[in-house]
């Protein structure tokens, strides 16, 4: 389990480096998608597996779907 937890929290990492890189609003929010789940896996490794699932749900499930359709419809 530690290796899936530098694993996920360096995928996190760059996926937020990509975030703030990135020109191009979608392609930032689907980085930002990347990050939130690579974070949910680092919650998943530490045992806390109810953060990890409201992680997914909440702020890569929904979140991410709202500000997805609004940079759509701003375009």
């Amino acid at each position: 389990m530690e290796f899936a937890f530098y694993i996920c929290g360096l995928i996190a990492i760059l996926a937020t480096l990509r975030v703030i890189t990135h020109t191009n609003p979608v392609h930032a929010l689907l980085y930002l998608v990347i990050s939130l789940l690579a974070i949910s896996g680092v919650f998943f490794s530490l045992g806390a597996y109810f953060a990890g699932a409201l992680e997914i749900i909440v702020y890569a499930g929904a979140i991410m779907v709202l500000c997805v359709l609004v940079v759509m419809m701003l375009a």
